[in-house]
Protein backbone atom coordinates (compact mmCIF):
# COMPACT_ATOMS: atom_id res chain seq x y z
CA UNK A 1 0.00 0.00 0.00
CA UNK A 2 1.34 3.23 -0.65
CA UNK A 3 0.16 5.13 1.98
CA UNK A 4 2.01 5.47 5.55
CA UNK A 5 -1.36 5.19 7.86
CA UNK A 6 -4.20 2.52 6.84
CA UNK A 7 -6.84 4.15 4.90
CA UNK A 8 -9.92 6.05 7.09
CA UNK A 9 -12.68 3.92 6.51
CA UNK A 10 -15.57 6.00 4.03
CA UNK A 11 -17.49 8.00 6.05
CA UNK A 12 -21.50 6.33 6.18
CA UNK A 13 -24.36 5.98 8.63
CA UNK A 14 -24.76 2.57 6.89
CA UNK A 15 -22.97 -0.69 7.51
CA UNK A 16 -21.00 -1.19 4.58
CA UNK A 17 -18.90 -4.35 3.72
CA UNK A 18 -15.96 -5.99 1.36
CA UNK A 19 -15.14 -9.13 0.84
CA UNK A 20 -11.95 -10.18 -0.56
CA UNK A 21 -9.70 -12.95 -1.92
CA UNK A 22 -6.58 -13.69 -3.53
CA UNK A 23 -4.26 -16.98 -4.20
CA UNK A 24 -0.44 -17.47 -6.04
CA UNK A 25 3.04 -19.05 -5.85
CA UNK A 26 5.51 -18.63 -4.15
CA UNK A 27 8.36 -21.08 -5.34
CA UNK A 28 8.07 -23.36 -8.30
CA UNK A 29 10.47 -26.00 -8.88
CA UNK A 30 10.30 -29.35 -11.31
CA UNK A 31 9.72 -31.92 -8.30
CA UNK A 32 7.97 -29.56 -5.69
CA UNK A 33 5.63 -26.18 -4.94
CA UNK A 34 5.15 -23.35 -2.58
CA UNK A 35 2.07 -21.54 -2.73
CA UNK A 36 -0.77 -19.57 -0.38
CA UNK A 37 -4.23 -18.75 -0.48
CA UNK A 38 -6.21 -16.00 1.50
CA UNK A 39 -9.63 -14.87 2.10
CA UNK A 40 -11.17 -11.62 4.35
CA UNK A 41 -14.34 -9.63 5.41
CA UNK A 42 -14.38 -6.10 6.43
CA UNK A 43 -17.11 -4.37 7.94
CA UNK A 44 -17.84 -0.83 8.77
CA UNK A 45 -20.30 -0.09 11.30
CA UNK A 46 -21.26 3.66 10.58
CA UNK A 47 -18.83 6.59 10.21
CA UNK A 48 -16.26 5.31 12.48
CA UNK A 49 -16.62 1.20 13.60
CA UNK A 50 -14.99 -1.44 11.84
CA UNK A 51 -14.28 -5.50 11.71
CA UNK A 52 -12.54 -7.46 9.57
CA UNK A 53 -11.32 -10.73 9.53
CA UNK A 54 -8.94 -12.89 7.40
CA UNK A 55 -7.71 -16.58 7.00
CA UNK A 56 -5.40 -18.40 4.75
CA UNK A 57 -3.14 -20.60 4.62
CA UNK A 58 0.42 -21.35 3.17
CA UNK A 59 2.03 -24.99 1.75
CA UNK A 60 4.90 -26.31 0.04
CA UNK A 61 5.44 -30.01 -1.02
CA UNK A 62 9.01 -28.85 -2.06
CA UNK A 63 11.89 -31.94 -1.52
CA UNK A 64 13.44 -29.36 1.27
CA UNK A 65 10.33 -28.50 2.60
CA UNK A 66 7.02 -30.28 3.43
CA UNK A 67 3.85 -28.49 5.32
CA UNK A 68 1.08 -26.83 5.73
CA UNK A 69 -0.09 -23.98 8.11
CA UNK A 70 -2.99 -22.39 8.89
CA UNK A 71 -3.86 -18.93 10.05
CA UNK A 72 -6.64 -16.79 11.21
CA UNK A 73 -6.37 -13.24 11.82
CA UNK A 74 -8.73 -10.33 12.89
CA UNK A 75 -9.34 -6.78 13.58
CA UNK A 76 -11.45 -3.86 15.37
CA UNK A 77 -11.83 -0.71 16.27
CA UNK A 78 -12.83 3.06 15.39
CA UNK A 79 -11.04 6.08 13.67
CA UNK A 80 -12.12 9.92 14.19
CA UNK A 81 -10.92 12.94 13.30
CA UNK A 82 -9.07 12.87 16.71
CA UNK A 83 -7.69 9.65 17.04
CA UNK A 84 -8.74 6.07 17.20
CA UNK A 85 -8.14 2.33 18.64
CA UNK A 86 -7.31 -0.66 16.27
CA UNK A 87 -7.02 -3.86 18.48
CA UNK A 88 -5.79 -7.38 16.26
CA UNK A 89 -5.69 -10.64 17.34
CA UNK A 90 -4.95 -14.12 15.46
CA UNK A 91 -3.88 -17.77 16.24
CA UNK A 92 -1.93 -19.95 13.60
CA UNK A 93 -0.97 -24.41 13.59
CA UNK A 94 0.05 -26.44 11.44
CA UNK A 95 0.58 -30.38 10.99
CA UNK A 96 3.57 -32.56 10.71
CA UNK A 97 6.64 -30.52 9.21
CA UNK A 98 9.84 -31.41 7.42
CA UNK A 99 12.80 -29.31 6.21
CA UNK A 100 16.20 -30.64 4.53
CA UNK A 101 18.81 -28.20 5.73
CA UNK A 102 22.04 -29.82 3.33
CA UNK A 103 21.98 -33.59 4.81
CA UNK A 104 20.29 -32.78 7.95
CA UNK A 105 16.45 -33.28 8.45
CA UNK A 106 14.33 -31.44 10.51
CA UNK A 107 10.92 -33.18 11.63
CA UNK A 108 7.84 -31.70 14.04
CA UNK A 109 4.66 -33.10 14.22
CA UNK A 110 2.89 -29.78 14.65
CA UNK A 111 2.62 -26.46 16.22
CA UNK A 112 0.34 -23.46 16.90
CA UNK A 113 0.57 -20.09 18.18
CA UNK A 114 -1.47 -16.94 18.79
CA UNK A 115 -1.04 -12.93 19.48
CA UNK A 116 -3.03 -10.39 20.23
CA UNK A 117 -1.98 -6.00 19.26
CA UNK A 118 -2.77 -2.80 20.12
CA UNK A 119 -2.48 0.03 18.30
CA UNK A 120 -3.37 3.92 18.87
CA UNK A 121 -3.47 6.91 16.96
CA UNK A 122 -3.68 10.54 18.38
CA UNK A 123 -4.18 13.13 15.54
CA UNK A 124 -2.42 16.57 16.19
CA UNK A 125 -2.56 17.98 13.20
CA UNK A 126 -0.08 18.12 11.21
CA UNK A 127 1.27 15.74 13.31
CA UNK A 128 0.21 11.96 14.26
CA UNK A 129 1.39 9.53 16.88
CA UNK A 130 1.02 6.07 16.62
CA UNK A 131 2.43 4.14 19.56
CA UNK A 132 1.95 0.18 18.90
CA UNK A 133 2.23 -3.23 20.50
CA UNK A 134 2.35 -6.76 19.66
CA UNK A 135 2.22 -9.87 21.99
CA UNK A 136 2.45 -13.56 21.03
CA UNK A 137 3.26 -16.69 22.24
CA UNK A 138 4.00 -20.65 20.35
CA UNK A 139 4.74 -23.80 20.85
CA UNK A 140 5.16 -27.11 19.23
CA UNK A 141 4.78 -31.18 19.44
CA UNK A 142 7.38 -33.48 19.45
CA UNK A 143 10.05 -33.63 16.91
CA UNK A 144 13.57 -34.23 15.86
CA UNK A 145 16.09 -31.26 15.43
CA UNK A 146 19.45 -32.63 13.27
CA UNK A 147 21.54 -34.64 15.74
CA UNK A 148 18.98 -34.74 18.72
CA UNK A 149 15.29 -35.08 19.70
CA UNK A 150 13.84 -32.07 21.02
CA UNK A 151 11.31 -29.53 20.21
CA UNK A 152 10.92 -25.48 20.45
CA UNK A 153 8.77 -22.84 22.62
CA UNK A 154 8.32 -19.29 22.34
CA UNK A 155 6.80 -18.51 25.97
CA UNK A 156 7.16 -14.90 24.86
CA UNK A 157 7.54 -12.77 21.87
CA UNK A 158 7.15 -8.76 22.44
CA UNK A 159 7.02 -6.00 20.01
CA UNK A 160 6.14 -2.31 20.77
CA UNK A 161 6.97 0.69 19.40
CA UNK A 162 6.16 4.18 18.09
CA UNK A 163 5.74 6.40 14.81
CA UNK A 164 5.58 10.02 14.12
CA UNK A 165 3.99 10.81 11.64
CA UNK A 166 3.67 14.26 9.71
CA UNK A 167 1.43 16.10 6.95
CA UNK A 168 2.65 19.23 4.35
CA UNK A 169 0.12 20.97 2.81
CA UNK A 170 1.69 19.65 -0.47
CA UNK A 171 0.35 16.06 -0.10
CA UNK A 172 4.05 15.13 1.12
CA UNK A 173 3.68 13.05 4.12
CA UNK A 174 6.95 11.98 6.33
CA UNK A 175 6.87 9.11 9.20
CA UNK A 176 9.56 7.85 11.54
CA UNK A 177 9.33 5.58 13.73
CA UNK A 178 11.04 2.56 15.62
CA UNK A 179 10.31 -1.09 16.80
CA UNK A 180 11.81 -3.27 19.45
CA UNK A 181 11.64 -6.48 19.64
CA UNK A 182 12.33 -9.23 22.01
CA UNK A 183 11.34 -13.04 22.50
CA UNK A 184 12.64 -16.15 24.83
CA UNK A 185 13.21 -19.19 22.93
CA UNK A 186 13.52 -22.21 24.59
CA UNK A 187 14.21 -25.83 22.89
CA UNK A 188 12.90 -29.09 25.25
CA UNK A 189 13.50 -32.54 25.13
CA UNK A 190 10.50 -34.96 23.93
CA UNK A 191 9.95 -35.56 27.55
CA UNK A 192 9.86 -31.89 28.53
CA UNK A 193 13.00 -31.46 30.32
CA UNK A 194 15.16 -28.12 29.34
CA UNK A 195 17.46 -28.32 26.53
CA UNK A 196 18.70 -25.08 25.73
CA UNK A 197 17.52 -21.65 27.16
CA UNK A 198 18.29 -18.63 24.41
CA UNK A 199 16.63 -15.27 23.96
CA UNK A 200 16.44 -12.90 20.80
CA UNK A 201 16.47 -9.70 21.03
CA UNK A 202 16.47 -6.46 18.88
CA UNK A 203 14.95 -3.33 16.62
CA UNK A 204 14.46 -1.40 13.21
CA UNK A 205 14.21 2.36 13.00
CA UNK A 206 13.14 3.59 9.89
CA UNK A 207 12.25 6.46 7.57
CA UNK A 208 9.15 7.29 5.15
CA UNK A 209 7.90 9.85 3.04
CA UNK A 210 5.14 9.51 0.30
CA UNK A 211 3.74 11.56 -2.06
CA UNK A 212 0.34 11.66 -3.70
CA UNK A 213 -0.69 12.76 -6.44
CA UNK A 214 -4.65 12.59 -8.83
CA UNK A 215 -2.34 9.85 -10.51
CA UNK A 216 1.10 8.81 -8.95
CA UNK A 217 1.88 8.03 -6.10
CA UNK A 218 5.38 7.29 -4.59
CA UNK A 219 6.47 6.05 -0.93
CA UNK A 220 10.60 5.35 -0.59
CA UNK A 221 11.45 3.87 2.94
CA UNK A 222 14.91 3.26 4.49
CA UNK A 223 15.71 1.53 7.47
CA UNK A 224 18.28 0.33 9.41
CA UNK A 225 17.74 -3.35 11.69
CA UNK A 226 19.75 -4.90 14.46
CA UNK A 227 19.72 -7.88 16.27
CA UNK A 228 20.98 -10.36 18.75
CA UNK A 229 20.43 -14.07 19.29
CA UNK A 230 22.14 -15.95 22.33
CA UNK A 231 21.78 -19.92 23.48
CA UNK A 232 23.18 -22.17 25.61
CA UNK A 233 22.73 -25.25 26.64
CA UNK A 234 23.51 -29.36 26.90
CA UNK A 235 22.61 -32.96 25.14
CA UNK A 236 23.21 -35.72 27.51
CA UNK A 237 21.57 -38.83 28.37
CA UNK A 238 19.00 -37.91 31.11
CA UNK A 239 17.35 -34.98 28.44
CA UNK A 240 17.83 -37.51 24.89
CA UNK A 241 15.28 -40.85 25.21
CA UNK A 242 17.69 -42.69 22.81
CA UNK A 243 19.88 -45.60 24.55
CA UNK A 244 22.48 -44.88 21.93
CA UNK A 245 23.06 -41.34 22.47
CA UNK A 246 26.70 -41.54 21.50
CA UNK A 247 27.72 -38.54 23.73
CA UNK A 248 28.09 -38.36 27.39
CA UNK A 249 27.78 -34.61 27.09
CA UNK A 250 27.22 -32.46 24.13
CA UNK A 251 27.53 -28.21 25.90
CA UNK A 252 26.71 -25.63 22.86
CA UNK A 253 26.86 -22.24 23.19
CA UNK A 254 25.80 -19.54 20.47
CA UNK A 255 25.91 -16.05 20.54
CA UNK A 256 25.10 -13.71 17.22
CA UNK A 257 24.80 -10.14 16.65
CA UNK A 258 23.63 -8.74 13.10
CA UNK A 259 23.78 -5.42 11.70
CA UNK A 260 21.81 -4.86 8.64
CA UNK A 261 20.03 -1.88 6.02
CA UNK A 262 17.41 -2.16 4.01
CA UNK A 263 15.31 0.28 1.73
CA UNK A 264 12.00 -0.12 -0.09
CA UNK A 265 10.54 2.06 -3.27
CA UNK A 266 6.69 1.92 -4.25
CA UNK A 267 5.29 3.90 -7.26
CA UNK A 268 1.70 3.40 -8.53
CA UNK A 269 -0.19 4.82 -11.41
CA UNK A 270 -3.43 5.57 -11.69
CA UNK A 271 -4.87 5.42 -15.17
CA UNK A 272 -9.07 5.49 -16.18
CA UNK A 273 -10.29 2.30 -14.24
CA UNK A 274 -6.72 0.46 -14.17
CA UNK A 275 -4.23 1.15 -11.53
CA UNK A 276 -0.23 -0.28 -12.19
CA UNK A 277 2.31 -0.29 -9.38
CA UNK A 278 6.03 -1.35 -8.66
CA UNK A 279 7.81 -2.23 -5.34
CA UNK A 280 11.34 -2.63 -5.40
CA UNK A 281 13.31 -3.51 -2.16
CA UNK A 282 16.89 -4.54 -1.12
CA UNK A 283 17.73 -6.13 2.29
CA UNK A 284 21.85 -6.36 3.49
CA UNK A 285 23.40 -7.37 6.52
CA UNK A 286 26.60 -5.16 6.82
CA UNK A 287 28.31 -7.14 9.21
CA UNK A 288 27.99 -9.82 11.62
CA UNK A 289 29.51 -11.41 15.23
CA UNK A 290 28.74 -15.04 14.98
CA UNK A 291 30.51 -17.60 17.41
CA UNK A 292 29.58 -21.35 18.41
CA UNK A 293 30.87 -22.98 20.98
CA UNK A 294 30.95 -26.59 21.32
CA UNK A 295 32.24 -28.91 24.12
CA UNK A 296 31.94 -32.48 23.87
CA UNK A 297 32.30 -36.10 25.47
CA UNK A 298 32.00 -39.12 22.83
CA UNK A 299 30.81 -42.55 24.90
CA UNK A 300 33.12 -44.80 25.18
CA UNK A 301 31.21 -47.32 22.40
CA UNK A 302 31.98 -44.35 20.10
CA UNK A 303 35.55 -43.24 21.01
CA UNK A 304 35.75 -41.86 23.81
CA UNK A 305 37.02 -38.47 22.85
CA UNK A 306 36.47 -35.14 24.63
CA UNK A 307 36.99 -31.75 22.17
CA UNK A 308 36.44 -28.41 21.94
CA UNK A 309 35.10 -26.54 18.38
CA UNK A 310 34.84 -22.90 18.04
CA UNK A 311 32.59 -22.29 14.96
CA UNK A 312 32.99 -18.41 13.54
CA UNK A 313 30.15 -18.37 10.88
CA UNK A 314 29.99 -15.67 8.46
CA UNK A 315 26.94 -14.01 7.40
CA UNK A 316 27.92 -10.82 6.30
CA UNK A 317 27.41 -10.19 2.69
CA UNK A 318 23.70 -11.98 2.55
CA UNK A 319 21.22 -9.95 0.90
CA UNK A 320 18.04 -10.38 -1.63
CA UNK A 321 16.35 -7.98 -3.94
CA UNK A 322 12.92 -8.30 -4.92
CA UNK A 323 10.79 -6.35 -7.40
CA UNK A 324 6.94 -6.74 -7.57
CA UNK A 325 4.35 -6.03 -10.49
CA UNK A 326 0.82 -5.51 -9.75
CA UNK A 327 -1.67 -4.44 -12.24
CA UNK A 328 -5.17 -4.41 -10.95
CA UNK A 329 -8.82 -2.86 -11.61
CA UNK A 330 -9.32 -1.05 -7.96
CA UNK A 331 -13.22 -0.16 -8.43
CA UNK A 332 -15.50 -0.47 -11.03
CA UNK A 333 -19.21 0.13 -10.16
CA UNK A 334 -21.69 -2.50 -10.87
CA UNK A 335 -25.34 -1.30 -9.15
CA UNK A 336 -25.72 0.86 -6.88
CA UNK A 337 -23.37 1.21 -4.36
CA UNK A 338 -22.07 -2.45 -5.27
CA UNK A 339 -18.25 -2.65 -6.64
CA UNK A 340 -15.48 -5.21 -7.97
CA UNK A 341 -11.86 -5.44 -8.66
CA UNK A 342 -9.38 -7.76 -9.06
CA UNK A 343 -5.88 -7.59 -9.75
CA UNK A 344 -2.62 -9.82 -11.27
CA UNK A 345 0.73 -9.42 -9.33
CA UNK A 346 4.49 -10.82 -10.71
CA UNK A 347 7.36 -11.21 -7.82
CA UNK A 348 11.28 -11.35 -8.68
CA UNK A 349 13.66 -12.26 -6.04
CA UNK A 350 17.44 -12.15 -6.31
CA UNK A 351 19.20 -13.18 -3.23
CA UNK A 352 23.24 -13.07 -2.91
CA UNK A 353 25.95 -14.16 -0.65
CA UNK A 354 24.66 -17.23 -0.27
CA UNK A 355 26.97 -20.27 -1.15
CA UNK A 356 26.95 -24.32 -0.65
CA UNK A 357 27.02 -27.44 -2.87
CA UNK A 358 24.56 -27.79 -5.42
CA UNK A 359 24.42 -31.02 -7.32
CA UNK A 360 21.79 -30.44 -9.74
CA UNK A 361 23.64 -26.78 -10.34
CA UNK A 362 23.89 -26.31 -14.62
CA UNK A 363 26.96 -27.45 -15.50
CA UNK A 364 26.11 -27.60 -19.52
CA UNK A 365 23.66 -26.02 -21.35
CA UNK A 366 20.45 -27.95 -22.26
CA UNK A 367 17.09 -27.41 -23.33
CA UNK A 368 15.43 -28.77 -21.26
CA UNK A 369 17.25 -26.49 -18.42
CA UNK A 370 16.29 -23.81 -19.95
CA UNK A 371 13.13 -24.47 -19.90
CA UNK A 372 13.13 -26.01 -16.42
CA UNK A 373 14.83 -22.12 -15.13
CA UNK A 374 12.17 -20.21 -17.30
CA UNK A 375 9.54 -22.37 -16.00
CA UNK A 376 10.51 -21.19 -12.25
CA UNK A 377 11.12 -17.89 -13.09
CA UNK A 378 7.94 -17.17 -15.09
CA UNK A 379 5.28 -19.33 -12.46
CA UNK A 380 6.94 -18.43 -9.50
CA UNK A 381 5.77 -15.13 -7.09
CA UNK A 382 2.60 -15.23 -9.49
CA UNK A 383 -0.72 -14.32 -7.85
CA UNK A 384 -4.29 -12.85 -8.52
CA UNK A 385 -6.80 -11.39 -6.34
CA UNK A 386 -10.23 -9.94 -6.07
CA UNK A 387 -12.47 -8.20 -3.55
CA UNK A 388 -16.84 -7.24 -3.52
CA UNK A 389 -18.00 -4.53 -1.73
CA UNK A 390 -21.61 -3.41 -1.16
Amino acid sequence: MLSLEANENPVSSDISAEVSAGAGTLLVVDDGTSGYWQSGLVLNMGPHFFLGFNLGQFYSNLPWLNTSIFGLSGKAGFETSKGGFTFGFGFFEHSSVSAVLKRATLTNEGGQGNFFSIETKLHLVPITIAPCFFIGQAKWEDGDLYWFFGKPEIPSFLVYGLTLYFDQQDHYRHGLGFRLFSADININSNRNAPVFNSYLNGGILFYQIALERAQNNYLGTLGFFYAKAVADGSLNTSNQPYFLFPYLFFNLNVHIKAHAGFALFGFQHNRGIFQHSIDAGIFHIFNDQAKIDIHSHRKWLFGGRETFDEIKPDISGLGAAFLLFNSSIPSIQLAGNKHISFGLQKAFVLPWGFTGNYPDQISTLSWNKVFSAMRTILLSGLSVHGSFSW
